[in-house]
């Protein structure tokens, strides 16, 4: 397998070194700014229009996850859901999508140790992930968010899975890769994409330089 490819996070502490500190510092304080920024944030007009489709009894719809052209039925469900419990509770909105984005800030922690060891590159790279410009304003918007993050993590689960798999061969974890990709095409059809990624992923990890063997990767 390629070194720098090589799943590491079982040698090294995720969080009980000096790196790992400065990690959960990264997320403490990416959670912080999200929510001040959340706090300060409400509803937009798509949020309102896939409210008033679940609100409606128009299952179609939320099934569908269509909305001003979007197709999201997991974040539609997830809308269904935070209104049935609490309608029009900002606070609760917000929480989903501060739950969704620290979860994944922090699956990304253990994917880059998993790729990089205890190398210190691991950290400018998650503070790059945490506060990238991209998302730090675009889901502020509700429904975007859960359908950004939703995808996100789930890929990073798929990531970790396929390492997992790469290294052991254990099948339950390709089984969770299948898993997370049908999942997140639930909440984000941009997860049609996933799929190259992983191969991609698989073709760089695979064992030996030779073509063939890394083909074998790939088709398993």
């Amino acid at each position: 397998m390629s070194r720098a490819l090589e799943p590491t996070e079982d040698r090294v502490r995720l969080w009980a070194s000096r790196a790992g500190f400065a990690a959960a510092v990264v997320v403490a304080v990416q959670l912080l700014w999200r929510s001040v920024l959340l706090g300060r944030g409400y509803f937009t007009q798509d949020d309102f229009l896939v409210m008033a489709g679940t609100r409606s009894g128009d299952w179609s719809s939320v099934l569908s996850g269509d909305y001003a052209g979007g197709f999201s039925p997991g974040g539609t469900a997830v809308v269904w859901l935070s209104t049935s419990i609490a309608p029009l509770s900002w606070p609760l909105a917000a929480a989903t999508v501060l739950l969704l984005q620290t979860a994944a800030t922090v699956l990304m922690w253990v994917v880059l140790t998993r790729l990089l060891g205890e190398r210190w590159l691991r950290l400018p790279l998650l503070v790059l992930f945490a506060f990238s410009p991209l998302t730090l304003w675009s889901t502020q918007w509700w429904v975007l968010g859960l359908e950004y993050w939703s995808g996100t993590l789930l890929l990073l689960v798929a990531v970790w899975a396929l390492l997992v798999a790469l290294r052991t061969g254990d099948r339950r974890a390709a089984v969770v890769v299948v898993l997370a990709v049908a999942v997140a095409l639930l909440f984000d059809s941009r997860a049609l994409l996933y799929p190259l990624v992983l191969a991609g992923l698989a073709l760089i990890a695979g064992e030996g330089p030779s073509v063939r063997r890394r083909a074998a990767v790939l088709a398993r």
